[in-house]
């Protein structure tokens, strides 16, 4: 189930290998980057509205030219009522694209380009191909360690586009890469979380070695329905479709005036827009 929250809520919606073990058997396994496709499956965490948990798998494929990263989302068992229900400031539309939902993340690593592939399921109802340079995290190194399953891990800390994360990585693994986004550490991101609590992922098996192997090219070439657009004009493009519905629901409605608020976002801000409400 897709929803979308007006006024001052948040933007909502509903969003055989060699070794598939749990997350303390995989990791222990050869830890060496000695093949040529690490796998790396993670839980993935979002909780829009407090007390409404969205649990998805996003999986990542890592190779010398390439990473790949594709969540599979479980459909909701929370209804708009229930949300409502909840809080009454919040309206909620249901807007049913739940079979629509997708996203895909292709890194070139020796370009450093980043394609986003995914559905925009609120206003524009359509397919893209989102394009940008790999993004530059700023990371802050601390001095915190832990462990992961059997793997030491160092702890991190970057701003990104308006949201604060935290992350456990491994150089044991010297993988810059990590589920959706992430990159630019010194090793692989196996947890990580943003400070609101909103965002989490956290590993739940690691292989470096696909058995039946994994067609990087083929994965990426294979969706010609995708219009190819730049993350800027991405950006702007979404923006003016939420600020023309609400003008038109403004316009004809009495008494009420509605915005849209991206505040809930993984990136609510970015390089060229400050603006969350609109």
């Amino acid at each position: 189930m897709n929803t979308m929250f007006f006024s001052i809520a948040a933007l909502f919606y509903f969003q055989g290998i060699y070794a598939q073990k749990s997350i303390e058997g995989s990791f222990l396994s050869d830890k060496k980057a000695t093949e040529k496709i690490w796998k790396i499956e993670y839980k993935e965490i979002s909780i829009y509205t407090p007390g409404f948990i969205n649990e998805d798998k996003a999986t990542l494929y890592i190779s010398d030219d390439y990473s790949f990263c594709k969540t599979e989302f479980k459909e909701s068992a929370y209804s708009a009522e229930d949300l409502m229900a909840s809080d009454d400031s919040i309206l909620v539309i249901d807007d049913d694209n739940f079979d629509e939902s997708f996203n895909e993340i292709v890194v070139n690593r020796n370009e450093k380009t980043l394609t986003e592939y995914l559905f925009e399921d609120m206003v524009l109802k359509n397919k893209f191909a989102v394009e940008e340079s790999l993004p530059e995290m700023k990371w802050e190194l601390l001095e915190e360690k832990k462990r992961i399953g059997n793997y030491n891990c160092e702890k991190a800390k970057t701003v990104f586009r308006g949201r604060m994360y935290e992350v456990w990585y491994t150089p044991e693994i010297p993988l810059s890469s990590g589920p959706w986004k992430f990159n630019g550490l010194p090793g692989l991101v196996l947890s990580a979380r943003d400070i609101q609590g909103i965002y989490s992922w956290e590993a739940i098996s690691v292989t470096n070695h696909v058995e039946e192997g994994f067609d990087f090219l083929k994965n990426i070439n294979n969706k010609p329905d995708f219009t190819k657009i730049s993350y800027r004009d991405y950006d702007k493009k979404v923006v003016a479709a939420h600020k023309d519905r609400n003008r038109v629901f403004n316009t004809r409605a009495e008494g009420v005036m509605i915005t849209t608020t991206v505040g809930t976002k993984r990136e609510p801000i970015n390089e060229w827009r400050t603006e969350t409400e609109f």
